[in-house]
């Protein structure tokens, strides 16, 4: 199993896009609010034709679970949305229930600070995929960790990586993770 099994998603600021994408990877974080209209201008900014979407296209929401902003349900109703919960910024645990209520597909992007924490969140929640953020410990040793500790409950898994980087740096876990989220490299994952 090689790289060319992998899902691709692409966060729009990324200059250079690779010829075969799965999805786009929004940080909506600090948004209020999002409209259709987001939606297409970051399609678009990946090099893409809102109206050539394939089936399988998808759109991954990063969010900030405490203060998710208005208009998710809009998109989710045109496209197909996952909203990522970002794990680093969680502090209640009813929020998980009320978005998982709220949304037909739920995901997790782990606080890589806070390992044992999410992985036992990810074990609680069975969210529909699992992001692995880049960061200062090794993204192998975290996937290791993600399905020994977690296993099929984590779901899809996706690792964030630099437009730069190859993914074949990956190697040793390539049979385990389903993606790769392509991030710009001059921007640091948080």
């Amino acid at each position: 199993m090689g790289v060319g099994r992998l899902r691709i998603y692409v966060e729009p600021r990324v200059k250079k896009h690779p010829p075969r994408i799965s999805g786009i990877y929004m940080d909506l974080r600090r948004e209020d609010s999002v409209s259709p209209a987001m939606a297409i201008d970051a399609i678009k900014s990946c090099g893409i034709n809102p109206k050539d979407l394939r089936d399988g296209f998808e759109i991954i929401a990063l969010i900030d679970p405490e203060k998710p902003p208005r208009g998710l349900d809009l998109i989710a109703s045109l496209w197909d949305l996952t909203v990522a919960l970002d794990l680093e910024l969680l502090r209640t645990a009813e929020v998980l229930r009320i978005v998982q209520r709220g949304f037909k597909r739920v995901g997790v992007k782990i606080d890589r600070d806070h390992l044992q924490y999410s992985l036992g969140i990810v074990a609680l929640l069975a969210p529909d995929l699992t992001i692995v953020p880049r960061g200062s410990r090794p993204v192998v040793s975290i996937i290791k960790d993600l399905k020994v500790y977690a296993g099929a409950t984590a779901g899809k898994i996706l690792v964030e990586i630099c437009d730069g980087e190859a993914p074949e740096e990956l190697s040793p876990v390539l049979p385990i993770i389903d993606g790769i989220l392509l991030l710009p490299c001059q921007i640091n994952a948080t």
